[in-house]
């Protein structure tokens, strides 16, 4: 597996899990968080170099905003919580577009060039 290949798998099996659960269940709320970038210390020590840092900096949200935000719309029970302008548009491209998107996804990050998201 690429890393792209392996990340995108976990993330599309964790959404249909809780869809699924939240079917299944009815006596309890489920939620499903879909974040973009969030800055926290799991990049802090990623290597990147210059070029990766300032996308992921332009792109990442604020760890204890987004937190807060994602908080507000689980006491709203929510089912569907979409964090980030990145979280934003892929949510919304998968949505419109399920076929096409993944592959418009890896075309775009192979061609943004960075390491970050070489396979």
């Amino acid at each position: 597996f690429s890393l792209v290949s392996g990340y995108t798998a976990s993330k599309s099996a964790s959404y249909h899990f809780t869809q699924s659960i939240a079917r299944e269940i009815k006596d309890i709320s489920v939620c499903c968080v879909l974040c973009g970038f969030v800055k926290t210390d799991i990049m802090k020590n990623q290597e990147m170099n210059d070029k990766e840092a300032k996308l992921i900096k332009l792109f990442s949200s604020d760890c204890h905003k987004t937190v807060k935000k994602i908080l507000r719309r689980v006491k709203r029970r929510k089912k569907r919580i979409v964090t980030g302008l990145d979280g934003h548009f892929m949510s919304g491209l998968y949505r419109l577009f399920p076929n096409f998107a993944p592959k418009f996804i890896s075309w775009f990050l192979r061609k943004s060039g960075l390491d970050l998201f070489k396979g």
